[in-house]
């Protein structure tokens, strides 16, 4: 039969020995510099993550408004096939139907003469605007398509262009007729 005694019942001064060495409680938490140097981590992580975003944000609007004067310059090319001429220009950055008032853009379709080219003109996804001028002003034969690009290292981007307020502004990227 096994004894019940411990080591520690046979020699009481062994159990003062050892005992401190169980009985103290450790720290178990963490240091100010851990702490510290984990939050640090975490910023440096959060930031990064931010300005990625921020990026893509930026790439994919720029992508959408090539996208979108892409479409109106095929849009405009039919117009032209079929009126040898391009839509006026209401000089506020519109296009407008001979007679007619300025289409807005995201609103309106451009459809002149009971012919639709385009069911919807597409509205800037951002911030700014997109806009339209056309010369001469009457049966214009030449056109010109600006929006403002918020990559400068997008192809065909002028970057001295500042940041345009209105459509009366200045724009960085022109997309015109060939």
């Amino acid at each position: 039969m096994l004894s019940s005694k411990t080591l520690f019942d046979s020699d009481p001064k062994r159990l003062e020995e050892v005992s401190p060495k169980f009985l103290t409680v450790q720290n178990s938490g963490f240091s100010l510099i851990e702490l510290l140097v984990v939050v640090t981590i975490i910023a440096i992580l959060t930031f990064a993550f931010f300005n990625v975003a921020r990026e893509t944000r930026r790439n994919s609007l720029d992508s959408r408004r090539k996208g979108d004067l892409t479409q109106v310059k095929v849009a405009l090319a039919q117009y032209f096939e079929i009126n040898r001429s391009y839509p006026e220009s209401d000089g506020n950055g519109k296009m407008k139907c001979p007679s007619g008032s300025g289409l807005t853009w995201g609103q309106d379709a451009l459809a002149c003469g009971g012919q639709t080219y385009m069911r919807q003109l597409p509205k800037d996804p951002g911030r700014f605007q997109y806009c339209y001028d056309a010369t001469p002003i009457s049966a214009p034969t030449t056109y010109s398509l600006r929006a403002y690009m918020e990559k400068s290292n997008n192809a065909n981007i002028n970057p001295a262009v500042v940041d345009p307020a209105t459509c009366t502004g200045t724009y960085n990227f022109i997309l015109q007729d060939e």
